[in-house]
C-alpha cells in the first residue's frame, strides 16, 4: 500500500485512513453492535433463570457493541489493503464478480439446481474465508504501519 514518499505524507495518510476506518467502526458498533447487545440481553437474560448466565448474557451485551467496532475498524484496513492489491496487479472487482456470477451460471448448465446450489455455496464459504483474512490482513497492516511510522519519528 502507497501513503507517500515523506514522513509528512505518510503521517497524513496514515490520519486519513484512521478517521475513515473509526467512521466504519462506528458504523459497524451501531448497525450490528448494538443489535447484537439486545439479542444477547434477549436471549441470556430472560430466556434462562440462572443467575451465572444472566451475568455472561450482560457482559456479552456490554462487551459486543466495541467488539464491532474494532471488527469494522480492522476489516476496513483489510479492505483498503486488498484493494490495493487489486489494483496493483491491475485486477478489477467486475471480472472477480462476473467469474463467481459464471462459475455458478455453468455449473447450473452443467449440473442443475443441485450444482449451482452447491456452486453459490462454495462461493458464500470462500467469501467467509476472505473475510477473515481480510481481517487479520487489516490487523497486520494496521499495526505495521503504526510501527513504521513510530521508528521513522524516532
Amino acid at each position: 500500500m502507497y501513503l507517500g514518499n515523506t514522513l509528512e505524507e505518510k503521517q497524513a495518510s496514515m490520519d486519513e485512513l484512521c478517521r475513515r476506518a473509526k467512521k466504519i467502526g462506528k458504523i459497524g458498533q451501531f448497525a450490528v453492535g448494538i443489535p447484537a447487545a439486545l439479542l444477547y440481553i434477549y436471549f441470556f437474560c430472560f430466556q434462562y433463570e440462572s443467575i451465572p448466565i444472566k451475568l455472561f448474557g450482560l457482559l456479552c451485551a456490554v462487551v459486543s457493541p466495541k467488539l464491532f467496532y474494532y471488527c469494522a475498524f480492522f476489516w476496513y484496513w483489510g479492505f483498503i489493503t486488498v484493494k490495493s492489491w487489486f489494483i496493483k496487479y491491475n485486477v478489477s472487482v467486475g471480472e472477480v464478480a462476473s467469474a463467481a456470477g459464471t462459475s455458478v451460471a455453468v455449473s447450473y448448465l452443467g449440473g442443475g439446481k443441485k450444482a449451482a446450489k452447491t456452486s453459490l455455496i462454495i462461493i458464500f464459504f470462500i467469501a467467509g474465508i476472505v473475510l477473515s483474512i481480510g481481517f487479520y490482513v487489516g490487523i497486520f497492516n494496521y499495526f505495521s504501519l503504526k510501527k513504521q511510522l513510530k521508528t521513522q519519528i524516532a
